[in-house]
């Protein structure tokens, strides 16, 4: 087996994964000032999960930035430097899946507050409760990753950077490492049940709520679509990387590696691709007055209602 890559191959990856930096780190940005600052993001939990899993993807970027430095000239490597990148990689691994349940959760939510409220009273007070468990619980997916630094002393796991398969590792036999290992595999395991629940919902609303003229297409169709592309993506390439086999040909191991740092542009392309209230504002921030059309924006009202909402339609897109 071959025990390096060639310098070339090197230089090759380690470029691509530069490319996709400098294009989606900047796009993050916007997308995370977008949910930050606009008024009909602001107003919605849905967006404020998808703005903390922007800035966990964003962490990933700069660490990949920091990889393709090392890429090209090993010399970069300092240890403090490598450390701290390591400790984001292992945040990330940690955080994505917590905030893909915690989104998962509320759109499966939505989906049971809009077939079970009798009227906009019952909608609201829903609402706010859901309001105040999710911020919650964002916020202590977040106390829980500024913990990692002491966890990582005290259980003492060596976390470095492998030149030869150009990887951020860690000490994957540690007692603590395994235990969050299988903690996230359970987490990734709700989730997929989160999202089977969701998409019986949607085939419930569809099929008994609403008239049965109406059709799984357009938004419903996008909904299922999305959830899919985003367990697996998140969820799916984690599970393979906790199972890689260590003897795989270091060439192999570099490009599952490199695939498996552009995951979170994939997720990037899913959020605006699936999502027309997104990709009509982020356009018009980067090109002003050249507007999208916003003809077949859905979005759900997820914020408190009004009674003068109460009986308009909504349909499903989770965000």
């Amino acid at each position: 087996m071959v025990d390096v890559v060639s310098r070339g191959f090197v230089d090759v990856v380690a470029a691509v994964k530069l490319a996709f930096v400098i294009v989606f780190l900047p796009a993050y940005v916007v997308l995370i000032w977008l949910f930050a600052r606009h008024p009909i993001f602001k107003s919605n939990i849905v967006y404020h999960i998808m703005l903390h899993m922007g800035i966990m993807n964003c962490f990933h970027l700069v660490t990949t930035a920091y990889a393709c430095v090392m890429d090209y000239a090993p010399t970069a490597f300092y240890f403090y430097a490598v450390m701290a990148c390591s400790y984001l990689r292992y945040s990330h691994t940690w955080a994505i899946p917590l905030l893909n349940l915690i989104l998962a959760a509320n759109r499966l939510l939505v989906i049971l507050r809009l077939s079970s409220a009798k009227d906009a009273v019952t909608k609201a007070s829903v609402t706010e409760f859901e309001e105040f468990v999710f911020h919650t619980s964002i916020y202590l997916v977040w106390a829980t990753v500024l913990t990692f630094p002491v966890l990582f002393y005290i259980s003492k796991i060596e976390a470095t950077y492998k030149v030869h398969v150009h990887s951020y590792t860690h000490e994957e036999q540690n007692p603590l490492a395994v235990a969050l290992t299988y903690f996230s595999l359970s987490i990734n395991a709700a989730t997929l049940l989160a999202y089977v629940a969701l998409v019986a919902g949607i085939a419930y609303q569809v099929r008994f709520l609403y008239n049965k003229a109406t059709k799984i297409s357009s938004v419903e169709g996008r909904v299922i679509l999305q959830a899919v592309l985003t367990f697996v993506l998140f969820s799916g390439t984690a599970t393979a990387g906790n199972y890689f086999p260590e003897e795989a040909s270091p060439y192999v191991t570099t490009i599952f590696a490199a695939f498996l740092v552009m995951i979170p542009c994939f997720v990037f392309l899913i959020h605006v691709g699936f999502n027309p209230l997104v990709r009509h504002h982020f356009v018009n921030f980067l090109l002003p007055g050249k507007s999208v059309s916003s003809s077949h924006v859905f979005h759900v009202d997820n914020t408190r209602s009004k009674a003068s909402n109460a009986t308009r339609r909504s349909s499903i897109l989770p965000s």
